[in-house]
């Protein structure tokens, strides 16, 4: 069982590993694409107003509140 904060629990290992996964891929996506913005002059503001969730999970609900809230932390580096 998987308890994460702002979402209902989740049950079954093979559930928990891909919901674990997605908050990887998409935390390692989120740095990397702020990384090589920043590296091209992008200021914390633009950034945050072009980051968008990684291809592959623009459609999984449990990462789109943390895809707002990593927009909300680049604007604020």
């Amino acid at each position: 069982m998987l308890i994460a904060q702002h979402h209902w629990p989740v049950w079954g290992n093979d559930r928990v590993l891909e919901r674990l996964r997605n908050q990887r891929d998409l935390y390692k996506y989120v740095h990397d694409q702020s990384v090589r913005m920043m590296n091209q002059g992008f200021t914390p503001a633009e950034i945050a107003e072009v980051l968008t969730p990684p291809p592959g999970l623009e459609n999984d609900w449990s990462t789109r509140e943390t895809t707002s809230a990593s927009r909300q932390l680049a604007a604020r580096m």
